[in-house]
């Protein structure tokens, strides 16, 4: 819940992807199911009113999306039909490998504290997208990439970049990719 002032509504739609990923970690998981769907109006914003990813039927926008209710959205989109495979766990830095049955793989990247981490993603190319669903495309030209792992999960997953058009202008650090424009 993130009544009562006990959590903040964006630390909790990061609660459940790293709860969802950690569970799928631990291997003993086979579902996982969220408790309350829709806000309980009835308890307004004490601890047990806060739980659910939907406001209210009461509230000034009835059943709104909250934004547990994006990231777990996203979640599920990002990680349907992959698999868990393994995790590269340093610290508080914790790097979850998901796969799927073609060998394209997905990493969920956090941590606890929010820290810059390095790590090699075996790819010129990756695309980030945050746990609301906000895509960007990172360059390396050695496939290590420094992350700045926040408490928000992120999803990485490895393009290969010759099956895209793309160049890269040094001096003004600007990469044209079949018509996007990302900063390096």
């Amino acid at each position: 819940s993130d009544g009562a002032g006990k959590n903040s509504e964006a630390l909790l739609a990061a609660y459940i992807v790293r709860a969802y990923t950690l569970a799928m970690e631990g291997g003993h998981v086979e579902k996982y199911f969220w408790n309350e769907f829709i806000r309980a109006s009835l308890y307004g914003d004490s601890y047990e009113g806060r739980f659910g990813i939907l406001q209210g039927r009461t509230y000034s926008t009835p059943l709104a999306a909250r934004p547990t209710f994006l990231s777990m959205s996203n979640m599920n989109s990002k990680l349907a039909g992959y698999d868990y495979k393994e995790s590269f766990n340093s610290g508080t830095i914790h790097n979850c490998r998901f796969e799927n049955a073609n060998g394209e793989k997905t990493y969920v990247i956090w941590s606890e504290s929010g820290e810059n981490t390095s790590v090699d993603l075996g790819s010129k190319m990756v695309l980030k997208t945050d746990i609301y669903g906000n895509e960007e495309l990172l360059f390396s030209e050695n496939g290590v990439y420094n992350i700045n792992a926040g408490v928000e999960p992120a999803y990485y997953e490895p393009k290969q970049a010759d099956k895209f058009e793309y160049s890269y202008n040094a001096t003004s650090g600007i990469c044209s990719v079949l018509g996007y424009i990302d900063s390096k």
